[in-house]
């Protein structure tokens, strides 16, 4: 084993990190499979950083919700006007984690592991370059620009029927979302 360069010590690091979740901090659930990961690399991309955004208002608010709703049931308790029937509680899910509902079938499991790797700066284009079209709809999708402009210059040369022009379309399509 020789010398590794800075660069590649950091990339051992970021697979090491992707691969066994050293660290994890967030727990994203997609097809079946729960993926320990890091908010802070997930963040660079506009699809997790929406739903981070949106996900910590949501628990602000049910957390708020239920101080209220307890403060409440203790007020009616100490004046006897408490029923048990007429409360309930506020669910709160889990902080860090995510379930990601993906119902396009040209998002694969391969497609979105190898996206995911893309954010932690180990990915595996010889991989990607197999499956352009669906790594350009996931990037697309996710709102990685590598991996839609990678994917996009390797589509017309990889055999599938859909033309550059419908690429265009669908990724305007994803755009004007």
């Amino acid at each position: 084993m020789g010398f590794k360069s800075p660069l590649e010590q950091y990339h051992d690091y970021m697979t090491k990190m992707f691969e066994k979740g050293e660290g994890s901090d967030v727990k994203i659930i997609a097809f079946k499979t729960i993926y320990k990961l890091h908010r802070l690399q997930l963040s660079q991309c506009q699809f997790f950083s929406n739903i981070f955004n949106i996900k910590d208002r949501d628990i602000a608010i049910r957390k708020d919700l239920q101080t209220k709703f307890t403060y409440q049931k203790l007020a009616d308790v100490k004046s006897g006007r408490f029923k048990p029937d007429s409360y309930y509680t506020i669910p709160i899910p889990p902080e860090n984690e995510y379930h990601i509902p993906i119902n396009d079938p040209l998002i694969t499991k391969k497609s979105f592991e190898l996206a995911l790797r893309r954010l932690y700066f180990c990915e595996i284009v010889k991989e990607e370059m197999k499956i352009p079209f669906e790594m350009f709809i996931t990037g697309s999708y996710l709102g990685i620009e590598s991996i839609i402009s990678n994917s996009y210059n390797h589509v017309p040369n990889s055999g599938y029927v859909y033309s550059v022009t419908k690429i265009q379309q669908i990724n305007g399509m994803v755009y004007q979302r």
